[in-house]
């Protein structure tokens, strides 16, 4: 048969059925090996007592780091396992026509696991576990597949030219990495060739044929993009328009509040049932497709791969021929049946018990970094003003000691970036401190002192605005601990501050000598369940704060707050989550997002809650 008569999409369409099967029994089969070894990792890093952050880690110099990198790499190669080499031999069997059952791959696959196990796998999966996700391009698991900069690096990153341009340079440099390595398991897979080889194999190839590659990589991009703006515009714009339109239809008046309760509504009109069904059923049957469209889309690109291979490494060319529908085939007709009719059935249900679903929220406190965020100079008395000014719960602040045992407050270990004075807290007395003069980071051109604590508790209490003290840098110890306490008992404000820190051996003393004051945790990366740490709130790293997280907090008793969210995505999603504060240096976003939340439509909660913001 000629090239030609062998079309992609012909292949893809007839394959699209098998893809998704592999893909439901794959789901079921992760849940069973993956998620109890999740479990076990846990386990193990909480075993101390604890979660391991990068405030303890410490802790993992000893038998359990040993243990975590076994359960690691086992995690690690079965989701390889599963979402790498299966696909590529799933792929495989449909290019060559061979009837071959979905255990079978997964057996064969699970078989070729120790062609991977010599030096130079492991380059290939820190190709796979964190080059990939940082370029976007080339062969991932979904163990990292969301693995990115964090907003509060990028942020320092793109705070100057020169490294904003070498970060993007860097990036670029990956993408290039990822394409030139990314036919390395099909040459270990396929012709079972050793990794280091395998490698050298794929870089060959693609120098070699870069222009097919492109070409047939962006029809790709062209195709699944033609079929989502079909999907998007079927399941998204045409339901939402249709919605709305009927949204405006509707009596005033009917959306519970804060203080009204289910009851007050007994009699609701049937156009209210009838929007919210609509809006239920619209939602879960677009999250469902897209989930089936996501899902299927990594196979299909497998597919696109395995046959660029062949084509590049085969001077036979490939032929394809119609199998007939077989068992997988009305499998999927039947689950496409009754996925549509149980969803159905579940916003009926929903439409009656729509308020017991997506109740209503209070809005998230807010917690102005560093005193009063972009509106004030940084860790000013005049950012308290302007934070208890724009309804703020809370201001954050940070404390350090001076060399005569004075508390100031200042973020940086030294003085250069606002005063220029390159010389720490800890080397300086208050009067030394109190001559630098801060050039306001606001750009206002003008020059400020630097605080000390008792001014800044003052002005707290004077405005009646809570106060998070986080007790920073090497001065932050036993004694900063007491000597603040004994400040805030002196103005009567246990009640209203936070003691924060990123120091758990601080919190811990505090928790066992000074139980009435709250604590928090900052963290921005831990191993186990946070929620064991010894802190009344943890607070979270935005990429951090996951919903399983916050949970697992919640379920603990305990608080949790998110830093430092400065997105309008990040600011819309944990606005509308259920933390229980966010510090921000973004006042006027928090303000105006939490505005676009109170006018949003039942439809567009749902949507919110159910697929994300």
């Amino acid at each position: 048969m000629k090239e030609k008569d062998v079309r992609f999409v012909r292949i893809l369409l007839r394959a699209l059925p098998e893809m998704w099967f592999y893909e439901i029994v794959t789901g079921f089969l992760v849940g069973l090996l993956v998620l109890p070894v999740q479990k076990a990792f846990r386990l193990i890093a909480t075993s101390s007592g604890s979660a391991i952050t990068t405030a303890n880690i410490g802790d993992l110099l000893s038998w359990r780091l040993a243990v975590l990198i076994v359960v690691g790499i086992i995690q690690v190669l079965l989701l390889s396992v599963t979402e790498i080499s299966a696909p590529i031999y799933l792929c495989d069997s449909i290019i060559r026509q061979e009837e071959k059952g979905i255990f079978a791959t997964l057996k064969k696959a699970f078989v070729a696991v120790p062609r991977f196990l010599k030096p130079g796998g492991i380059l290939i999966f820190l190709y796979v576990l964190i080059l990939v996700p940082l370029a976007g391009i080339g062969i991932s698991i979904s163990l990292t597949e969301d693995f990115y900069i964090p907003n509060f690096i990028q942020s320092v990153i793109d705070s100057s030219l020169v490294t904003a341009i070498a970060f993007r340079a860097v990036i670029f440099a990956l993408m290039i990495v990822g394409v030139l390595f990314i036919y390395t398991f099909h040459f270990i897979l396929i012709d079972n060739e050793k990794p280091l080889k395998a490698m050298a194999g794929s870089f060959s190839l693609v120098k070699k044929n870069w222009k097919t590659f492109l070409v047939d990589y962006i029809k790709f991009l062209l195709i699944w993009g033609v079929i989502y703006l079909v999907f998007y515009i079927i399941f998204c714009v045409i339901p939402f328009n249709l919605l709305e339109d009927l949204g405006e239809t509707l009596p005033t008046g009917y959306i519970l509040g804060p203080d009204q309760l289910l009851e007050d509504y007994t009699e609701l009109d049937e156009a209210v049932y009838a929007y919210r069904f609509g809006a239920l059923i619209s939602t879960y049957i677009e999250k469902y497709v897209f989930s089936v469209f996501y899902a299927v889309g990594n196979s299909a690109f497998f597919l696109m791969l395995t046959r660029q291979y062949y084509r590049f490494t085969r001077e036979e060319k490939e032929s394809f021929v119609l199998k007939p529908k077989n068992f997988r085939h009305r499998i999927l007709t039947i689950v496409s049946v009754i996925v549509p009719f149980v969803l159905l059935i579940v916003s009926l249900f929903g439409a009656v018990f729509f308020n017991e679903l997506y109740p209503y929220r209070d809005p998230v406190p807010v917690v102005a970094h560093r005193t009063g965020g972009f509106l004030s100079s940084e860790n000013s008395l005049e950012g308290i003003d302007i934070a208890s000014e724009h309804g703020c719960y809370a201001c954050e602040t940070d404390i350090q000691r001076t060399a005569d045992g004075y508390y100031i407050i200042n973020h940086d270990s030294d003085f250069k970036r606002l005063t220029g004075v390159a010389k720490k807290p800890g080397e300086m007395t208050l009067s030394e401190i109190k001559e630098l003069k801060i050039n306001d980071t606001t750009g206002s051109g003008d020059l400020l002192e630097v605080p000390t604590m008792e001014e800044l508790l003052d002005r707290g209490k004077e405005d009646g605005i809570v106060l998070y003290l986080e007790l920073k840098g090497v001065s932050a110890d036993e004694r900063m601990a007491d000597d603040v306490i004994a400040a805030v008992r002196e103005r009567d404000m246990t009640d209203d501050v936070v003691i924060i820190s990123l120091k758990l051996d601080v919190l811990n003393y505090i928790e066992d000598n000074y139980p009435e004051f709250e604590t928090g945790a900052l963290i921005f990366s831990s191993l186990g369940d946070a929620s064991n740490l010894k802190s009344d709130m943890i607070i979270m790293e935005e990429e951090m704060a996951t919903d399983v997280n916050i949970d697992l907090v919640h379920q603990a008793g305990k608080k949790v707050g998110v830093w430092t969210v400065n997105t309008y995505e990040s600011m819309y999603h944990f606005r509308d989550a259920t933390v229980d504060a966010i510090i921000t240096d973004d006042l006027i976003l928090a303000e105006d997002v939490q505005k676009e939340l109170e006018e949003r439509t039942d439809l567009v909660i749902v949507e919110d809650r159910t697929i994300g913001n």
